[in-house]
């Protein structure tokens, strides 16, 4: 199926936990494997077990692409080695007093768009890392670009309270089209409520059918 619901940790909001790119899922320690074989059977990527700084929030504190991802300063070492052994990619510790990197980065594997509030330490960090262009951003005129749109090589899909202008930005920088939806039967938050790459996407369980055919017209995973 292009689009799957489940449910994790008694919760709708999926992506606080799990970080799905082009070629891997990262998921908690204590995922269960109905949780593993559907990001795996869905997005056709191989699911990885991580924690980002003892924590199993890894959808809030990672944020990545097919050629890297980028942790927090407090990343321990020994999680830090077993991403870059077990991926394969490159993995920064991003510097700065902002640590939820899932929230305030917007990524595929052809750009990315991060909060105005990073530094530009920060984002130098996150453009090598990831290998991409990396521009500053709002979506709905916030900062936590991450948390409100789900970008796949395929397209974007924003909250529903997204401007004109930001659309047109995330148009020029990712090349892709851009459309507003909701997730989790109306919040708007998609980012949050759902993992998404350009082969399918893995959505909470009170996600609407409406929702879901408004996500497979965006990201086009049909």
């Amino acid at each position: 199926m292009a689009v799957t619901r489940i449910r994790y940790k008694g919760t709708s909001n999926i992506g606080v936990f799990i970080l799905a790119t082009e070629k891997y899922a990262l998921v908690p320690p204590d995922a269960p494997d109905k949780v593993l074989n559907v990001l795996k059977e869905t997005l056709e990527v191989e699911v990885v077990k991580a924690s980002i700084g003892e924590s199993s929030i890894v959808g809030v504190l990672a944020a990545g692409n097919s050629e890297g991802v980028v942790v927090p300063y407090y990343t321990l070492d020994e999680e830090i080695e077993r991403l870059r052994k077990t991926l394969q990619v490159e993995v920064a510790r991003v510097p700065g007093k902002i640590t939820a990197l899932g929230n305030v980065v917007l990524a595929s594997d052809d750009a990315a768009v991060v909060s105005p509030e990073l530094t530009e330490e920060a984002v130098s960090v996150i453009e090598n890392a990831l290998n991409v262009n990396v521009r500053k951003g709002t979506v709905a005129r916030l900062p936590i670009v991450g948390s409100s749109a789900v970008a796949t090589t395929k397209g974007v899909l924003v909250h529903p309270q997204s401007t004109g202008k930001e659309i047109m930005l995330l148009e020029e920088v990712f090349g892709v089209s851009v459309d507003v939806g909701t997730v989790n039967s109306g919040m708007p938050y998609v980012g949050i409520g759902m993992v998404a790459n350009s082969v399918g996407a893995v959505v909470g369980e009170d996600t609407t059918g409406p929702e879901i055919q408004n996500i497979i017209s965006i990201l086009d995973v049909a």
